[in-house]
């Protein structure tokens, strides 16, 4: 894996070098040059979306529960999206961003900062394909008027409802922006709330209501 990361740097360099249709090319072309990389994982049969399981069917999960709940009638009406079939995973629409992967969209995150909305990454400590080293390593690379508060920021406790250990957060903010935290998930895979339901909820209705996260 490691030997396959100088060419697939270099892919994602030339991706963003322009947004003409060469460049876009470029892109296509990075992805197929940086997906083996993964491949070495997926062989193996593991989940992608946690490491401790073994793959369940295309997705490595089975939603069907999920699917017949989410396209019930009442649940549809209440949601506003009526006779809309939901999906859990449409590849149409994900071959539609094929050429967005390697994509860097960075830009947008300091602008939300700037404008006084919180931005808030989180991770379970399990994910593989979005694991929190990655997520981690990104959220202190940004260029943000607040990146020195924020490398510099210890993280903290994060705790379940019960007052249990369920993971560590950080958080910081520049004197003209709002805050950004990182919050990793103990025990939990890519579907945080499916691993760890009572800790999910603390974390995003604390963010949702505009509170601590620590």
């Amino acid at each position: 894996m490691k030997s396959m990361v100088p060419t697939c740097q270099k892919s994602i360099e030339v991706c963003n070098a322009g947004t003409d249709i060469t460049a876009n090319a470029s892109c296509a072309i990075g992805r197929f040059l940086c997906n083996p990389i993964i491949a070495v994982y997926s062989v193996t049969g593991r989940n992608s979306y946690d490491i401790r399981k073994s793959c369940d069917g295309s997705l490595c999960y089975n939603f069907d529960a999920v699917g017949k709940f989410l396209n019930r009638e009442d649940v549809q009406k209440s949601l506003g999206v009526d006779n809309l079939e939901w999906k859990s995973c449409n590849m149409g629409v994900n071959l539609m961003f094929g050429i967005d992967w390697l994509k860097n969209f960075n830009y947008t995150v300091p602008v939300l900062l700037e404008d006084g909305i919180r931005v808030m990454v989180y991770a379970g400590d399990m994910d593989f394909i979005c694991n929190w080293i990655g997520n981690k390593n990104w959220a202190t690379s940004l260029l943000w008027p607040g990146k020195e508060a924020f490398n510099a920021a210890t993280d903290k406790p994060f705790s379940a409802p019960d007052g249990s250990a369920a993971g560590l957060v950080r958080s910081a903010a520049a004197a003209s922006t709002a805050s950004l935290s990182f919050v990793q998930i103990y025990n939990a895979g890519h579907m945080v709330p499916m691993d760890q339901p009572a800790a999910a909820s603390v974390m995003i209705n604390k963010f949702m209501q505009n509170k601590p996260l620590k």
